[in-house]
């Protein structure tokens, strides 16, 4: 899934009710990556769900299946695109 919050900031994922683990990646304004998290655990609490960010902006955020990120060895600094 692909999130674009069309402005920088520090965007923040939780996983409250998911119910399988992905990994997520932040992008940069210019699509690099600026930060992954692998393999994030679904969170069952009813409060108290760890959020996960870059630790600075981003501009898009996108979330694949748990292992993908390391499966086609996704780094920071690599730089993405995409099609609409």
């Amino acid at each position: 899934m692909l999130f674009d919050f069309n402005h920088d900031a520090e965007h923040g994922i939780w996983m409250k009710n998911m119910l399988f683990p992905i990994d997520v990646v932040w992008l940069d304004s210019k699509m690099r990556i600026i930060h992954i998290e692998n393999r994030i655990q679904p969170c069952t609490k009813t409060f108290g769900c760890k959020t996960y960010n870059a630790g600075k902006n981003s501009r898009l955020v996108i979330e694949f299946r748990a292992g993908t990120a390391e499966k086609i060895r996704l780094k920071a600094g690599d730089a993405l695109s995409y099609c609409n």
